[in-house]
Order: C-alpha cells, then structure tokens, then sequence
C-alpha cells in the first residue's frame, strides 16, 4: 500500500480525532504544516520552474 498525497488530510483528521487536549491538536496541526511547508519547500529547490505561485494553487 503506498501513500498518496491525498491521505494526509485522512492522516491529520485521526492525528486530531485522537489527540486528547488541546496542546496535542496544536503540535499535530503545527507538524503537519512544517511537513507541508518542507516539501513545498523541497519542491522549489528541485525544479526551477517551478515558483511559489504554482505550489499555493
């Protein structure tokens, strides 16, 4: 079974159903966007091409 990118909101949606109080949504939410912002991030420096306006649409 592979991961797609289609299973991260799956993937944050149990991270949040499981965590307890408040201070484990946040660190879920917050880890999360670092991952999303990293190969956002990764996706950059690999193709030249590509700008930040084509990631944010």
């Amino acid at each position: 079974m592979r991961f797609s990118w289609y299973d991260g909101g799956f993937v944050l949606t149990i991270g949040l159903v499981v965590a307890t109080t408040i201070r484990q949504r946040v660190a879920v939410g917050l880890a999360y966007l670092v991952m999303l912002f990293a190969f956002a991030g990764w996706g950059l420096v690999r193709n030249p091409s590509l700008s930040a306006l084509d990631i944010a649409r």
